[in-house]
């Protein structure tokens, strides 16, 4: 959820709660007011009667808002069951809603040896309506668009002084290469400390993050080109002995040919490794490569290995298809992928379908053994082939069932 979106969210909550908060308290107060008065205008004229009774004998005459009542059989004969109460307490006002009219009661003391008499205000709808001034709906909307403001300058504050921060974080953050080639920008300064704290240390990760990347291409275009030199003097030597080539070799044709094989191999590797770590991710020189021709020499490579087990190959690609490709980088793919299928898979068919679009291969599953060759291939089996792929622009599809394992390549947009 974006940020301004959440900071909308809860204002518009803030301003709900406010606007309850408001009416139940400008409700709650109006309430007291007006008991609070009518309970002091209640004792004044249960005073005042007090004063006349005690002279006259009898209470002041009533009007239509204010009544006097000598005792509870008085009050009773005017109102019936309306206005009972079962203990009257004199000096302390009571309230009564027929729903028709809402009266205020209050009993006072006339003298010693006489019941309580009562005084009782009446206040009808139409008294309300009478009288000016606004009204309580109207006085609770005053309050509320009052408060609106307040509550509008501190939400904007909370979000100036919190969100802008962050949105400064994020902006910052959204900087950070993808690909740790060097060091990111400078974070910002933050004046919340946490988030100052956070950026720092994200700083700090993506510091050490580039520093490690940048030690792993200088150890893998190391070793890479450092391993050119042996495989040169092992690939002039066996240049050397096929040249030489007589009966007295014919013994050791076979492993000259494992030596052939595991020379292409490890030169592959190292030309892969080369331009795959390589600094600034330049553009591949993508050229055209013939499919079948690359799949034949690569199914003859792997099948030898696995003599013991029983394999065929069922191979689904037009002798005119073309990959755009680096032709050492498909090379290394088919190998690895080969290798997955010979060293992982049950023994059986190994299916190879292409078209202009991608590139599938499917085995049937078996139980992974260990065996003598890594069973990853290259040490990163799929992930390099997965890597590949990302250089070259493509993508990998693997899928799986109870009896059939899948890779697909897909190198075009189909």
């Amino acid at each position: 959820m974006k940020l301004r979106r959440l900071f909308a969210g809860r204002l518009l909550v803030l301003v709900l709660l406010v606007s309850g908060l408001n009416g139940y308290a400008i409700y709650r107060l109006y309430n007291w007011g007006l008991d609070d008065s009518s309970e002091f205008y209640l004792s004044k004229d249960a005073e005042q009667a007090g004063a006349l009774y005690e002279s006259t004998g009898r209470l002041p005459a009533g009007d239509g808002f204010r009544q006097y009542f000598v005792d509870a059989k008085a009050l009773s004969a005017r109102y019936g069951q309306a206005l009972t109460k079962a203990r009257w307490t004199p000096g302390q006002a009571a309230t009564f809603d027929t729903g028709q009219a809402f009266f205020y009661v209050m009993p006072f003391e006339l003298g010693p040896g006489h019941e309580p008499a009562f005084v009782v205000h009446r206040f009808l709808p139409e008294d309300d309506a009478g009288h000016g001034g606004p009204s309580l709906t109207m006085v609770a909307l005053v309050l509320l668009l009052l408060s609106l403001p307040i509550v509008g300058v501190v939400a904007f504050e909370m979000f100036r002084s919190v969100g802008g921060p962050i949105e400064r974080l994020t902006a910052w953050a959204k900087t950070l290469p993808g690909q740790p080639a060097g060091a990111p920008h400078q974070a910002p300064a933050l004046p919340i400390e946490e988030l100052d704290t956070l950026a720092a240390q994200l700083q700090g990760a993506m510091n050490e993050l580039a520093a490690t990347h940048q030690r792993e291409q200088y150890f893998l275009q190391t070793l890479s080109h450092e391993l050119r030199t042996p495989l040169a003097v092992t690939g002039a030597t066996l240049d050397l002995l096929d040249k030489k080539r007589d009966s007295a070799m014919t013994p050791w044709q076979h492993q000259l040919d494992r030596l052939r094989r595991a020379h292409g191999d490890m030169r592959a590797m190292t030309e892969t490794l080369l331009w795959l770590w390589r600094e600034g991710h330049e553009e591949l020189p993508l050229v055209p490569v013939p499919l079948q021709p690359l799949v034949e020499q690569a199914w003859r490579d792997l099948s030898a290995r696995v003599s013991e087990q029983t394999f065929s190959l069922q191979l689904d690609v037009a002798a005119d298809l073309s990959v755009r490709a680096m032709p050492t980088l498909l090379q290394m793919t088919m190998h690895n992928l080969l290798r997955n299928a010979l060293q992982h898979g049950a023994p059986g068919v190994i299916r190879i379908q292409a078209d202009t679009g991608s590139l599938r291969i499917s085995n049937a599953l078996g139980r992974d053994e260990p065996g003598d060759g890594d069973a990853h291939g290259f040490g990163v089996g799929l992930h390099l082939v997965e890597r590949i792929a990302e250089r070259m622009g493509w993508r990998v599809a693997v899928t799986q069932t109870e009896q059939l394992f899948q890779v697909q390549v897909i190198y075009a947009d189909t």
